[in-house]
């Protein structure tokens, strides 16, 4: 295909300029150094942390927390790597021991230590436990409570209703993975054929690496949910 390019602001009076096809510059420019890695680090923080579910009437705490462990992610992503490490070997155990009593699955797991089921207190009469809160989590070891003494009293939740609770799918994560894995890719190519990188490359990396490891552990783990299971 042959294109023409018109150089229109060169020289007015000498008429039309045709240009061929140019190719791409083989050198990097400063702006696509910066692009590349701000971009790639902002995606890996953002969907990388999963934050348990908010109090009730928390929303704008939620978002502050949002903001707060974006922080976090940005300075630390090996804090948020160790973290996710940390809760999949909870919920591996937790699978474990619910499995004697309740049909039960890792993203069950990892959807009840982050706080997806919860007492309400809202349909008890008004002079009942009138101070009580609203609304009260129920933790790991309550939930394993519960699974000894009542266990018909657990929602019998099936893996889709949870999924459908999550705002991201595993199409959004692979979508991550393979942005990280890109850049992976072609930094190192860079480095083991003898071109330089600079620091914030290097540093790209590591957020990198830590996102996949956040994403392999907290794959199962649904992402922002607004509201819990009540019971």
């Amino acid at each position: 295909m042959n294109v023409t390019v018109y150089n229109l602001f060169r020289n007015r009076t000498g008429g039309w300029e045709p240009v061929g096809w140019q190719p791409e510059p083989r050198i990097r420019g400063t702006w696509s150094i910066l692009s590349n890695c701000i971009i790639t680090i902002l995606l890996c923080v953002w969907t990388a942390v999963h934050l348990n579910t908010p109090e009730y009437g928390g929303k704008t705490k939620q978002n502050i927390r949002k903001v707060g462990w974006l922080f976090v992610g940005v300075l630390a992503p090996e804090l948020v790597a160790f973290m996710a490490w940390d809760q999949m070997q909870e919920a591996k155990k937790l699978t474990k021991n619910m499995r004697k009593a309740h049909k039960w699955t890792n993203l069950h797991s990892l959807y009840a230590i982050m706080g997806g089921f919860a007492f309400s207190s809202q349909d008890l009469p008004t002079n009942f436990l009138r101070d009580a809160p609203k609304r009260k989590t129920l933790t790991r070891t309550g939930l394993l409570l519960l699974a000894r003494c009542d266990p018909q009293a657990i929602p019998n939740l099936s893996v889709t209703e949870i999924e459908d609770k999550s705002k991201a799918d595993g199409f959004k994560k692979l979508i991550l993975c393979l942005q990280a894995g890109r850049f992976l890719a072609s930094t190192v190519y860079r480095m083991s054929t003898g071109y330089t990188i600079t620091l914030l490359e290097l540093n790209t990396m590591i957020y990198c690496i830590c996102a996949l490891f956040v994403i392999i552990f907290w794959w199962n783990k649904p992402l922002d949910v607004s509201e819990p299971t009540t019971i």
